[in-house]
């Protein structure tokens, strides 16, 4: 069980490490942009007044009245819609209100997409892994990890692996371990995972270790501990266990269950992609890619993706044709930007089909193709990827495709796209909608909330 560099951060990984290099520049034909308000104008008095908004909306929070720091932020953010620290503590607050889980994402990747970097965006994105926990790709990953051992033991009879495992057999133990995980054989069954894991573990397996410290990451069998997860990964990293490796230093990156050190991630992630680790090839790439505990090359950057890629990893393949898209590290070629971005796609990579979608729309590497541009981005959508639901919300808008000119079909999609925080689609459903004013967020329709407007008043909002 491993975490990657994903572009879907819902499924992708256990703890996911890069949001999609998703770099195709996409619409060729879109909208007009003159009804979508030409941009607004701030009165300098406006401006300064935003932080006392923010202010104020913290002092409120503090005392545990989350609903009134809601609106305040939410007025303070009118304002000044770039400030990083406000989406953040939105997003805190609405966590805290409850049942607002699609607009505590949003706020949380805007915050971590206005500076990944910097202290907030790195804590953004822990809380984004956190809420975003997928069991998916630990049932991929649980096998990425094993011992020699525990590789011969992936095709013996389950009555075999249950009775080494009863007999003390320490690779018998984390086998049948992943066989609860992923139901292979015996019901699924995540405390029976966890039970043979730690026998495993404490006997010194590293798999076991690993693949413990993932499940006290996730919460799943087991209470959510992050101190627990880094303690496993620690013990399986210095066994050498690849997955150790790259999963401790992924903890690093996020600052969960130990202090934040670029250096300390890069020293682990490193480990592990020179045992040729795709995961973590995948993972140093992207830490060139960003200068992150290294100078920033994309050269390294795209060498690693490349090892990556070559091992039939997605979120390497997708982010390596990506990268031959923009010239970026190596020369421009459509064909090779197309040839792994399908590979991509064609695993299911979320990213991957929007890319693969765009390609077709641009006709770059391909021969143009409204349709199957159409056929990848609602793949992309289905899986809850903004990108790609914004994409076939605008196609449905502009009838492409094949498909008929449909507005209610297009909001619904523009609708999935804005609640993750996609900024072209909320100014798609600006455009489409008409304004709505409320007098609170009961009187606005699901997802929505009742919001100041910069001329004084109030709307339904996303």
């Amino acid at each position: 069980m491993e975490q990657r560099l994903c572009s879907r951060r819902r499924r992708c990984g256990l703890v996911p490490l890069l949001v999609c290099v998703s770099v195709l520049a996409l619409p060729i034909r879109t909208l007009s942009q003159a009804n979508e308000g030409a941009a607004s104008t701030r009165t300098a008095g406006a401006s300064a007044a935003a932080p006392n908004f923010f202010e104020v909306g913290y002092d409120y929070a503090q005392k545990g009245d989350y609903a009134v720091a809601v609106e305040l932020y939410r007025t303070g953010l009118t304002l000044d819609p770039k400030n990083q620290g406000a989406h953040f503590l939105l997003g805190e607050a609405l966590e805290a209100l409850g049942g607002h889980q699609e607009e505590v994402l949003a706020e949380y990747k805007i915050a971590h997409d206005l500076n990944r970097a910097s202290e907030k965006g790195v804590l953004a994105l822990a809380r984004i892994v956190q809420l975003e926990q997928s069991p998916t790709s630990i049932v991929t990953l649980a096998r990425g990890n094993s011992d020699t051992n525990t590789a011969n033991l992936r095709d013996a009879d389950l009555q075999d692996v249950q009775k080494a495992a009863v007999q003390g057999n320490a690779a018998a133990q984390a086998e049948l371990g992943v066989r609860y995980q992923i139901g292979k054989g015996v019901p699924k069954d995540e405390e029976q995972a966890v039970k043979w894991y730690r026998k495993a573990a404490e006997q010194g397996n590293a798999l076991g270790q690993n693949n413990l410290g993932s499940m006290y990451a996730l919460g799943r069998g087991v209470p959510q501990s992050d101190t627990e997860a880094v303690n496993w990964y620690r013990k399986s990293a210095g066994q050498g266990n690849a997955g150790g490796q790259n999963n401790l230093g992924w903890m690093y990156v996020l600052g969960r269950g130990i202090p934040q050190s670029d250096s300390e991630a890069v020293r682990w992630i490193r480990k592990s992609a020179e045992q040729g680790n795709a995961l973590g090839e995948n993972n140093l790439g992207f830490m060139y890619l960003e200068g992150r505990g290294v100078p920033q090359s994309d050269s390294e950057g795209v060498k690693w993706l490349h090892k990556a890629a070559e091992q039939g990893e997605p979120v390497g393949q997708n982010s390596l044709g990506s990268m031959y898209a923009l010239g970026r590290g190596v020369p421009q070629s459509d064909s090779e930007a197309l040839k792994w971005i399908r590979k991509s796609a064609e695993q299911g990579e979320a990213c991957g089909q929007d890319n693969l979608g765009s390609m077709y729309e641009l006709g770059r590497g391909v021969p143009q193709s409204d349709t199957e541009a159409v056929n990848w981005y609602r793949k992309s959508a289905e899986q809850g990827w903004a990108l790609g639901q914004n994409n076939l919300g605008r196609m449905y808008e502009q009838g492409l495709g094949g498909l008929q000119k449909d507005e209610t079909q297009a909001v619904t999609w523009y609708t999935k796209a804005a609640r993750q925080g996609n900024q072209d689609a909320q100014r798609a459903l600006s455009r489409l909608q008409p304004v709505r004013e409320c007098r609170t967020s009961s009187d606005c329709g699901p997802g929505e909330s009742c919001r100041s407007t910069q001329g004084g008043g109030t709307a339904c909002r996303m």
